[in-house]
């Protein structure tokens, strides 16, 4: 299906404020519930959220750049699934083959929302930066957590397998981290102690 960004806070953490936060960077902040990432990932009181504001995070620098051999085979996999059950669906051979080609290339056919400039204050990376940052500034939350994952289902109903998190503090965060994030992996950003 596609990859979507998704994030935790701590708890205790301000959501409203947070929120507000959130779309001054262009990101969305809605709580969403889901059993599997609640039991594999979360420690108690923390919370889940939806950040993606246009579909999905294919074609996006933090939502495609890492790609691992593991991952390529999901990929590939879930690919060949998506392709039989358009078949199924009557598409025909020249119009899936343009679906999968746009979806191999990992812009969906919009090639504006790919972000070749990592550097700029109003790029991608530099809008994460900046809103982590902003929410450090004001304390509105001891850790902002981001999780990248290949969804084959909905963000809220995926079943997951025992997942892992790691920590990184604020101080050592750069553009090169947050364009190679790991997937499957929730990467808490240590914002205060």
């Amino acid at each position: 299906m596609c990859f979507f960004l998704t994030t935790t806070m701590a708890p205790r953490g301000d959501e409203e404020a947070i929120r507000v936060l959130a779309k001054r960077f262009g990101l969305r902040w809605e709580l969403i519930e889901n059993p599997s990432i609640r039991r594999s990932l979360l420690v108690e009181g923390e919370r889940y959220y939806s950040v993606t504001s246009n579909g999905c995070d294919c074609g996006t620098s933090m939502g495609c750049l890492y790609e691992d051999d593991e991952f390529v085979v999901r990929r590939e996999e879930s690919m060949a699934s998506q392709i039989a059950k358009r078949r199924k669906q009557g598409w025909s051979e020249a119009k899936i083959t343009r679906w999968a080609e746009q979806r191999r290339s990992g812009h969906h056919g919009d090639e504006s929302r790919i972000d070749h400039r990592a550097d700029a204050p109003d790029s991608e990376i530099g809008r994460w930066l900046g809103f982590l940052r902003t929410v450090r500034e004001e304390r509105r939350s001891r850790w902002i957590g981001i999780f990248k994952h290949w969804y084959d289902a909905g963000v809220e109903d995926v079943v997951l397998g025992e997942l892992h998190s790691e920590w990184e503090g604020i101080e050592g965060l750069n553009n090169s981290k947050l364009l190679h994030l790991k997937h499957d992996v929730l990467t808490r950003i240590r914002l205060f102690e």
